[in-house]
């Protein structure tokens, strides 16, 4: 277990880097999968994905120990379902994978361990566009844009980027 909590707090640090290169938040967002405990049976990535909002540009990392488990991209909602591995799109087995998500659309994560993937470890995500987005944001940042100055405004993306690992890293230390 400890070295699961290591091997996330590294990617929460290599993520930290990558949102903030110069002091900068880019636009990307980067999601560790299961938080905390990784892409793990024990994990519910379902609850977790709830709420989440995920993007073309955006990446997932998959984190879990690459002897017990693996991730599985599935081609169809019918194959998710059904934990049917017979026909994959792509296999991550390396323990520590970052998937973009490079176009709108649904995708389809599974355990490459049947049972694994049949007591719920699979996560299903739809990827949206930043157009839609920022639709239903025009009222928000036309607000935020009438507000303090630019140099006291808060980064409400940056935030929301951050916190999740602030929370990780006092598990991890504290837990």
């Amino acid at each position: 277990m400890d070295g699961r909590r290591g091997m996330i707090l590294m990617v929460a640090a290599m993520v930290a880097g990558l949102m903030f290169p110069g002091g900068s938040c880019v636009e990307e967002m980067h999601h560790v999968v299961g938080e905390d405990r990784g892409w793990d049976a024990a994990s519910d990535v379902g609850a977790w994905a709830t709420g989440k909002m995920f993007r073309v540009g955006d990446n997932l990392w998959f984190a879990y120990s690459a002897t017990l488990e693996s991730v599985v991209e599935l081609r169809s909602r019918e194959e998710f379902e059904s934990c049917d591995l017979r026909n994959p799109l792509r296999m991550y087995t390396d323990g520590l994978d970052k998937v973009r998500l490079e176009s709108e659309g649904s995708r389809f994560f599974v355990s490459g361990q049947s049972a694994n993937c049949k007591k719920g470890l699979k996560l299903h995500v739809d990827v949206r566009s930043w157009d839609e987005q920022e639709k239903g944001n025009n009222k928000l940042m036309a607000e935020l844009a009438e507000g303090p100055s630019p140099s006291a405004a808060v980064n409400l993306r940056t935030v929301s980027a951050v916190l999740p690992w602030l929370v990780l890293a006092a598990v991890w230390l504290f837990g």
